[in-house]
């Protein structure tokens, strides 16, 4: 789904960080991407994310070790609890969510759509 940031930014959440949650974030490829277009648009930002795997979860801890509004910590969406995390603006999922098995894939929807604010 494509949407406008800046729109989004600039209608609903104006005057605080942009919360942003991306899962699976891996090396933090798609991370990064999404952090370039925040710095060109000048969107402020608080971004966490998730990953399975200790050793993506490094690699993507050193790739944005000097940007203090990142965190970068390995979990598992179906064991995170929503309430210990503020609401998030966005959140994304590139590439795995086809790989959740099918007698999973609502609870894994319904998961992420409990960390989006209303």
């Amino acid at each position: 789904m494509l949407i406008d940031i800046t729109s989004l930014y600039n209608t609903t959440i104006k005057n605080r960080n942009l919360k942003h949650f991306d899962i699976w974030c891996g090396p933090g490829n798609v991370l990064q991407t999404i952090l370039d277009t925040y710095v060109f648009y000048d969107i402020p930002y608080d971004m966490r994310a998730i990953d399975l795997s200790a050793q993506m979860v490094d690699q993507c801890n050193e790739r944005f070790s000097t940007d203090d509004n990142i965190q970068v910590t390995q979990a598992n969406i179906f064991d995170l609890d929503p309430t210990n995390y503020e609401q998030q603006d966005i959140v994304t999922c590139n590439l795995m969510s086809h790989n959740i098995p099918v007698d999973k894939k609502s609870a894994f929807l319904e998961k992420l759509y409990s960390l989006l604010a209303p």
